[in-house]
């Protein structure tokens, strides 16, 4: 459904759902619901700060064959991410700005956020933000993050998780956090062979176990659900065979 109440479709008449999102006006209408189905639900039960689901199903042999159904929402997640460069909070999956939003939460790093150096955030949000078009048309933006960050892990795991889908760096340089978004920047200092105490020495070739000759990936899409579903598998036969069929 659209809404609240009445599910649409082949289950109008045999379901009705009501969303809340943890706010008081947002969840008005479910706990009005869960008051006038179930007395035990009181005014003090408020669940602040949790979004959520109240579904009620009536019994169809036909529509619930299966019993129960499985019941899955499309989640937007955290809605109080802040933009430096509006200076409004709401909901983003912008890379950069959710990177800053985890280093000064609690349940994240936890640090200041006079700590957060402005200029390289508003850069890397503004970079994160590049359409980028795409073979079948239309256009995404370049970095953004979407997923389930787990509280129970570690920290720095969590941020090493966060770092890597905008290809970037988050360095604590002179006790400010730097976020940098993966671009190109013009360097402030050239290195060349006047730098070097000896001579240049080259590698080659790579080891063969940093070598790969077949691709095999993942992709979650809103076509899927975001379940995770195979890639067609990417292979050259003639790296194969020169790696003996391996």
């Amino acid at each position: 459904g659209g809404g609240y109440g009445d599910l649409q479709g082949e289950y109008q008449g045999f379901g009705w759902l009501w969303k809340g999102d943890g706010t008081d006006a947002g969840d008005e209408v479910l706990l009005e619901k869960m008051r006038f189905y179930h007395s035990e639900w009181t005014e003090e039960h408020r669940q602040r700060g949790c979004a959520k689901l109240y579904v009620r199903l009536r019994w169809d042999s036909n529509r619930y064959a299966g019993g129960i159904p499985q019941i899955k929402c499309m989640v937007k997640g955290k809605n109080d991410i802040l933009d430096p460069r509006t200076g409004e909070r709401g909901y983003s999956n912008n890379w950069g700005l959710c990177v800053a939003d985890y280093i000064t939460i609690p349940l994240g790093v936890d640090a200041a956020r006079d700590d957060v150096d402005d200029d390289d955030l508003i850069a890397s949000a503004n970079i994160s933000d590049e359409d980028i078009p795409l073979a079948d048309g239309g256009t995404e933006k370049r970095y953004v993050v979407n997923g389930v960050i787990d509280t129970d892990n570690p920290v720095g795991d969590n941020l090493k998780e966060l770092i890597n889908p905008g290809a970037g760096l988050v360095v604590n340089a002179g006790g400010k956090w730097k976020i940098l978004a993966g671009a190109y920047r013009t360097p402030t200092i050239t290195i060349d062979e006047s730098w070097l105490t000896g001579p240049i020495s080259v590698q080659a070739r790579q080891s063969k176990r940093d070598t790969f000759n077949v691709v095999r990936g993942v992709y979650a899409s809103k076509a899927t659900l975001w379940q995770p579903t195979d890639l067609p598998v990417l292979k050259s036969q003639l790296f194969i065979d020169e790696d003996g069929g391996q």
